[in-house]
């Protein structure tokens, strides 16, 4: 059942890449990629296996036309975390302004939490979303993500410019 809550969102900016700590390392145990074309139903796997503890619902709620529309569009970035040859993690960017940059959605499996992945591959994704030299990468996440998500993106370099109650719908 559907219903409508109050949550509290966080939007959060980076104007310039952040710099990197010099002990941040490439690891070996995974890798990640762009991908260069996905389907809808292996979109749709992806992003249940990261977000279905956290009640992420708005792209499963999407027909499979305007998935596969929206993933076919150029300025869809899609970046998939693997391990051991299993996907682990994704993320999607929004680059339809070229100078705008938004990270619509970034996660890991929950069994892959906890491990320093998820730091690792926000790093990954901003390196390579850095380099289409956008003036902004922006995002938003809420009290619903991770308790981790908003440390991790401040720990990044994001800056707080707005905090706000958003009506969200959530299934139970």
């Amino acid at each position: 059942m559907a219903r409508t809550i109050p949550v509290r969102t966080y939007f959060l900016e980076q104007h310039a890449p952040p710099s990197f700590p010099s002990h941040f390392e490439v690891r070996q145990d995974v890798q990640a990629f762009r991908a260069s074309h996905i389907t809808p139903d292996y979109y749709k796997a992806l992003y249940q296996s990261v977000g279905e503890d956290i009640g992420w619902v708005d792209r499963l709620r999407m027909d499979a036309q305007e998935l596969e529309t929206l993933l076919a569009d150029e300025h869809t970035l899609v970046f998939i975390l693997y391990q051991q040859g299993k996907p682990i993690g994704f993320a999607e960017l929004n680059a339809q302004k070229p100078t705008d940059i938004k990270i619509e959605y970034f996660g890991i499996e929950p069994n892959a939490r906890g491990q320093g992945l998820g730091k690792y591959f926000l790093h990954w994704v901003l390196e390579a979303a850095w380099r289409f030299a956008p003036k902004r990468i922006w995002l938003h996440t809420c009290e619903l993500d991770h308790p981790a998500a908003l440390t991790n993106y401040l720990k990044a370099g994001f800056q707080l410019y707005d905090e706000k109650i958003v009506q969200q719908v959530v299934t139970d």
